[in-house]
């Protein structure tokens, strides 16, 4: 037998397995990625999760936070605990509700950057490779390559922290003109003088 210190046991969280509950239609799981997904009319632990179009779901997490699926939406639950979650959600939308105590952060990973949050209430949508956060209450932060915001007009930056009533977004970075090509311009006009 090994002793564990008191100290140490009581501050280590352990990992949990979420649980997603349909709210309507159906919810679709599957044991990993290479996996079939399985449809659930009621709830199941995983940690993949997906909605058709005629589909919403909630799923909860340790540390009392909860994930609110729009339909066609995927999230794959990567690591979870009472001391913080990552997840990667490549498609859809995702409305997240994180406890005023700031022990659970979240960390979620889109096609286009990356979301973190520690308390509040915010919403991601994934698009054709794009991302949109809006916060409902609290703040979060977006970063990624091509960070814009509506209320800071024709600024790009790689990281904003977002409060309510601030919309940002980030998008793939542009394609860069060829290093063999240095004259191409973007509007690709010929120039004829």
């Amino acid at each position: 037998n090994v002793a564990v210190p008191m100290s140490f046991a009581a501050s280590t969280s352990l990992p949990s397995t979420p649980e997603g509950s349909v709210v309507t239609g159906s919810l679709q799981t599957r044991s990993s990625e290479d996996a079939a997904w399985v449809n659930t009319k009621d709830s199941a632990k995983s940690h993949w999760f997906k909605t058709d179009a005629d589909s919403e779901a909630v799923i909860s997490f340790a540390g009392d936070v909860h994930m609110r699926l729009a339909p066609n939406t995927v999230v794959h639950v990567e690591s979870s605990s009472d001391a913080g979650l990552s997840v990667d959600v490549p498609q859809g939308d995702v409305m997240t509700s994180v406890p005023w105590s700031g022990k659970t952060p979240v960390h979620m990973t889109t096609p286009s950057g990356q979301v973190n949050a520690s308390e509040g209430s915010f919403i991601v949508k994934v698009q054709d490779n794009k991302v949109a956060l809006e916060v409902l209450e609290g703040s979060a932060r977006l970063s990624g390559d091509n960070v814009t915001s509506e209320q800071v007009p024709g600024a790009e930056m790689k990281e904003i922290t977002a409060e309510p009533g601030l919309v940002a977004q980030a998008e793939p970075d542009k394609p860069e003109a060829k290093p063999d090509d240095p004259n191409q311009n973007d509007d690709d006009e010929e120039d004829d003088g």
